[in-house]
């Protein structure tokens, strides 16, 4: 348990990797939570996708897209490498997980 404590986690109990990255989560609207959850399918690090990629999996246009990806970039929850963007595996697992909280 971190001394310093962390914003919306209480420090009578100890943190898990899951609360840690709800936070991030959490803050997205309901599109992008869903999202998020679908580019588990892309997987993790070393695996990378492109923004084309998204929008057909997302079912939106090339814009709508890059929007959500760089508010996924914004909280680290995605990372750009070049043309493409990549989670890391721990992230792709916890989106796999939330696919099945939203049905998809």
């Amino acid at each position: 348990m971190q001394a310093e404590g962390r914003l919306g986690i209480t420090g009578e109990e100890p943190v898990s990797l899951q609360a840690i990255l709800a936070l991030s989560v959490d803050r997205l609207d309901r599109v992008d939570q869903e999202r998020f959850a679908m580019a588990s399918i892309f997987g993790g690090d070393p695996l990378t996708w492109e923004i084309n990629a998204a929008a057909f999996v997302w079912e939106c246009s090339v814009e709508e897209a890059e929007a959500s990806v760089a508010c996924f970039i914004q909280r680290g929850l995605v990372e750009r490498r070049g043309e493409r963007y990549w989670m890391h595996a721990l992230l792709a697992d916890y989106a796999a997980e939330m696919m099945e909280t939203f049905g998809l």
